[in-house]
C-alpha cells in the first residue's frame, strides 16, 4: 500500500542525492530550497525549487522509486474515488519531474508541460495498448499508467520537433 506521507519523508532523506544531478542539469544553479512540509507546494507537486542566476527559478516534483520498473508512470487519477485528476492529466506548478530509481541511481528529468502535451495526443492509444496500474492508498485508490521509458521518450522528442501530430 502506498504510504502519501512515508513517500514524502522518504523524499526528504533521498532527495539531496539528486543535487548532483541538478547542478548538471542547471549550469547556472546558484541554490536549490526543498519544500519541507506538506502543504500548499507540496500539494500542486513541488519537491523543490532551483533558483538560478539572473533571477530564474524552477520547479520540480521529486519521483523517488525503489527499482527500475522499465516505464515512465503517468498519474491519471490521484485519487480516483473523489475524482481528483493526477499530475500527467491537470495543470501543476511544477516545471519538471525528476525520477530517481535508487536501485540504479539513474535520474531522468522529465519537462511537466512536454509530457501532457505528449499525453494529450497519445492518451486514447495508451489506454487502449497498456493497463491502467490501480495502486491501494489509504483510503483511496491512484491509478495510472506505465509507459516504457524507450517510447514515452521517443513521443517526447517527437513533441519537440512537431512531428507527434502527423
Amino acid at each position: 500500500m502506498y504510504d502519501f506521507h512515508r513517500c514524502l519523508e522518504q523524499s526528504e532523506r533521498d532527495g539531496p542525492l539528486l543535487d548532483p544531478h541538478y547542478k548538471y542539469w542547471f549550469p547556472n544553479l546558484q541554490k536549490t530550497v526543498r519544500v519541507k512540509k506538506d502543504g500548499h507546494a507540496q500539494r500542486a507537486g513541488i519537491d523543490l525549487y532551483a533558483h538560478l542566476t539572473a533571477g530564474k527559478s524552477t520547479s520540480i516534483d521529486e519521483k523517488m522509486l525503489d527499482k527500475e520498473y522499465g516505464h515512465i508512470y503517468l498519474e491519471i487519477w490521484s485519487n480516483y474515488e473523489n475524482r481528483k485528476r493526477g499530475w500527467i492529466a491537470k495543470e501543476q506548478s511544477n516545471d519538471y519531474l525528476a525520477y530517481h530509481i535508487k536501485e540504479s541511481g539513474r535520474v531522468c528529468l522529465v519537462p511537466t508541460l512536454l509530457a501532457r502535451c505528449v499525453w494529450c495526443y497519445m492518451r486514447k492509444k495508451w489506454c487502449k495498448k497498456y493497463r491502467i496500474i490501480k495502486t491501494p492508498n489509504k483510503g483511496y485508490t491512484t491509478h495510472g499508467i506505465g509507459i516504457p521509458k524507450e517510447e514515452f521518450f521517443e513521443c517526447m522528442i517527437l513533441a519537440m520537433q512537431g512531428l507527434l501530430l502527423k
